[in-house]
């Protein structure tokens, strides 16, 4: 994990489906009541079976700094300059971190933006309806002989590259046509780091593109700056969707976050989890500056739209992984679930279907978007699960099944279904490491009931697995695939890991 602010990051996880690995070494354990436990390894001497490749793969879903502030490198937060974006916990949060905001939003700023120099006070309209992105825009109305605009802090990878290019939407209104974008230190308007002026074309809506290049030593590692959009003498413009890219990314991505995606050497990507029930593939392909910013409903956070499925799939080259798609079970339909898959068929691989595809992401919880009762989650498995293979017959199908505390009763609807339905039925195993039951536990406490939480849980896999194999038999071929696994622990009041999913 970086420890850059913005790159905080939760792109762990997944899936048990099976592929072949080399058997592991023959492990004897020679256990003592007195003294340590002896392992002897003999390397020369394989076990009689074989490790599937995929018992581990990654999890990528937005959700915290994992895909905006990330993977993805554009560094601008709202750049569309919308409203609604978080919820109301969010803006609770964003504002105890940063209190100038609650006096920045009283301008009719849209967070996290704020003004460039705030004494110079009401200078700013939202615009509904007149955008170049989305569905609003902002005025800003310059003061004689002084510039007005609006700035964001933003954490620039000076470590790596010190070019940084970018772009934002204007429409000229009246005065002088020019405009100016800059890096600036932090809450220092006077201190410029690099400018770049502009020259308005036109009452009309008009992309203009900037290259912003700071020097080396300006800034040290992990301080932040100010970028600032800016016009002066009395000129009025409508500005919408500002985009800030270092000049090194890899088709959107940062590459330090590629390059430790790659390291993982994984053999799969899962892009699913809470967010899977309310999301709708078509509002993340075709050209970037027409997607729409949204709100992200499971996690109270925006939703630009920027990395959706062509990204995914590049990133998956990127690192040399296969993609595993969750479907939207929640708010979606059949036809849209079936027309996802003839997509991504027609630019993965050879183009030739037999994907891995998941049927929806914990269903069986009231806080998914949609989710289906008891007694139709096998009604709604089976149109999701006929659709898909209608479009792919050789397409490879995972079920929603439930979590090893309770799942007997819902993954008997499942297993209910004829066979070919689905090939695998999912688990996860999210758990809080301080959930024990023991009064103010020691932490060496806490490590050792972590660590003894894959006893249970093979215990319940067991009966999981049991429970399948007497619904189907031989007949169903009805695999357990192990989605999500995650551990999430208090340090001070910061999880060690996000709960994703």
């Amino acid at each position: 994990m970086l420890d850059c602010p913005r790159m905080r990051t939760a792109v762990f996880l997944l899936t048990s489906v099976s592929c072949t690995l080399l058997a592991p070494a023959q492990t004897t354990f020679v256990r003592s009541d007195r003294g340590p436990t002896i392992i002897e390894i003999n390397a020369a001497k394989t076990a009689g079976y074989r490790i599937p490749r995929t018992v581990y793969g990654t999890f990528l879903e937005p959700i915290g700094r994992s895909i905006y502030g990330g993977l993805w490198a554009q560094l601008l937060e709202n750049p569309s300059f919308e409203e609604n974006l978080w919820s109301a916990d969010q803006l609770r949060n964003m504002i105890e971190r940063e209190p100038t905001l609650s006096a920045s939003s009283r301008q009719g700023l849209p967070l996290p933006w704020e003004p460039l120099e705030a004494a110079q006070g009401a200078r700013y309209e939202p615009r509904w309806g007149d955008a170049a992105n989305s569905s609003r825009s902002l005025l800003v109305m310059a003061l004689p002989n002084r510039q007005t605009g609006v700035r964001q802090q933003v954490y620039l990878p000076v470590h790596r590259v010190l070019r940084y290019t970018g772009s934002f939407y204007a429409r000229h209104l009246s005065g002088p046509p020019e405009a100016e974008v800059s890096l600036r230190r932090r809450n220092h308007p006077e201190a410029i780091l690099a400018r770049a002026p502009l020259t308005l074309a036109g009452r009309d809506w008009t992309r203009y593109e900037f290259t912003l290049e700071v020097q080396r030593g300006q800034l040290a590692r992990l301080e932040p700056a100010d970028f600032v959009i800016a016009c002066s003498n009395e000129t009025r413009i409508l500005i919408d969707q500002a985009l800030l890219w270092p000049a090194d990314h890899l088709e959107g991505m940062d590459p330090d976050m590629i390059a430790l995606a790659r390291a993982l050497k994984t053999p799969l990507v899962r892009f699913g989890g809470n967010y899977t029930s309310g999301y709708h593939w078509r509002d993340g392909v075709g050209p970037l500056d027409k997607r729409i910013s949204m709100l992200n409903q499971a996690w109270g956070m925006p939703e630009y739209n920027h990395f959706g499925t062509d990204e995914f799939l590049r990133f998956c080259q990127l690192i040399g992984a296969q993609p595993q798609i969750c479907l939207n079970l929640g708010s979606g339909t059949p036809e849209e679930a079936a027309e996802w898959v003839r997509y991504v068929n027609a630019r993965w691989g050879d183009r030739s279907g037999g994907l891995l595809w998941e049927l929806g992401n914990e269903l069986w919880g009231n806080f998914q978007i949609g989710y289906p009762t008891l007694e139709r989650i096998a009604a709604r498995t089976r149109a999701f699960s006929d659709a898909v293979r209608q479009v792919d017959p050789r397409v490879r199908l995972i079920a929603t099944g439930q979590d090893p505390d309770r799942f007997r009763e819902w993954n008997a609807e499942l297993l209910s279904l004829a066979p070919g339905a689905f090939h695998y039925l999912a688990t996860h195993f999210v758990v809080g490491c301080a959930n024990v039951r023991k009064q103010t536990p020691t932490p060496e406490f806490v490590t050792l009931s972590a660590l003894a939480l894959p006893v249970g849980l093979e215990r319940r896999l067991r009966e999981m697995k049991t429970q399948i194999d007497e619904h189907t038999g031989a007949r169903g071929h009805v695999q357990l695939a192990f989605t999500e696994w995650l551990f999430h622990c208090p340090d001070n009041r910061v999880p060690c890991f996000s709960n994703q999913g």
